[in-house]
């Protein structure tokens, strides 16, 4: 399983990269796992972001961790849909105190 990947700690990978600082030690000085550290930096390179850190725009940045990103799992289904559309009534059910309960028996 991802976990979210920070924009300063991509940046600061890409940092020590350009400064030559072997990948293994990347990893262990920013307790990452080396496959970790190999992914980001390819993820870089494939975007091309090879300038100095100082030039480098948030927006670049912003790009390649879009890409590292995972999708986001399984659509949502049909119920979802239905408590979206229920949402108010719901919402009024739970200021009136009703439990989850008794509002999925309303629902049905």
């Amino acid at each position: 399983m991802y976990r979210e990947v920070t924009m300063i700690e991509f940046r600061e990978v890409l940092r020590l990269w350009q400064e030559q600082v072997p990948k293994k030690r990347i990893a262990a000085q920013l307790v990452l796992d080396p496959k970790t550290v190999r992914r980001y930096l390819r993820a870089a390179e494939a975007a091309e972001l090879r300038a100095p850190m100082e030039t480098l725009s948030d927006e670049q940045v912003r790009d390649v961790l879009l890409t590292l990103q995972p999708s986001g799992g399984r659509p949502h289904g049909e119920d979802w849909t239905r408590c979206g559309e229920q949402r108010e009534a719901i919402q009024h059910w739970l200021v009136e105190g009703l439990r989850l309960t008794k509002i999925r028996k309303l629902l049905a």
